[in-house]
Order: C-alpha cells, then sequence, then structure tokens
C-alpha cells in the first residue's frame, strides 16, 4: 500500500534528522500531519527512541496551499496580482 510506503520514508527521513541534528524533540506540521497513520508511526518512533514530538491536532494540521491561496486571492483583488504564467515556483518569495 502507497499510503504506508510514504509514512515510512517521512519518519525514516524525520527521524535521520533528529539523530543528525542531536536534538531531543521533533515538531512537524502541515496539512500532512493530519493523517493518522503518520501521526502513530511518529509517536510510536519517538517513543521507542526517547524524543519528545510535538503534533497539532487534526483541525489544526491545515494545509499552506489555503493559505498562498487566499494570499493570491488578497492580492488580485487588490490589483496587485501580476505575475506572469511562466513564472517559476520560489520558495521564499516574497508575498
Amino acid at each position: 500500500f502507497r499510503s504506508a510506503a510514504v509514512v515510512d520514508v517521512l519518519v525514516k527521513k524525520s527521524f535521520q534528522a533528529v539523530k543528525a541534528m542531536k536534538v531531543k524533540t521533533l515538531v512537524v506540521g502541515g496539512g500532512v500531519t493530519a493523517n493518522c497513520s503518520l501521526r502513530k508511526a511518529l509517536r510510536d518512533r519517538a517513543e521507542e527512541s526517547g524524543i519528545e514530538v510535538y503534533i497539532p491536532s487534526p483541525n489544526l494540521a491545515t494545509d499552506n496551499a489555503a493559505m498562498i491561496a487566499a494570499a493570491g486571492y488578497h492580492r488580485f483583488r487588490q490589483g496587485r496580482a501580476s505575475s506572469p504564467l511562466i513564472l517559476n515556483a520560489v520558495a521564499n518569495l516574497s508575498l
């Protein structure tokens, strides 16, 4: 089942980062944290590893796409949405 493979990879990489950074706390967020399997796998692995994990409640686990869409809507309404259709995705592009 593909979802299980994705959960496995996310948990593995998260805890590789925890180990590499030598931290004792993991904070996760975003829409992906609404996934029940991921939440359980992260908590289980954290307990095994002696790591503290913080995951927002599912009703707070929102996807950033909605936030970006809302920001774009307001820019458009203000007449400030003038980017060409060939604009590339840039993670730190200012709003």
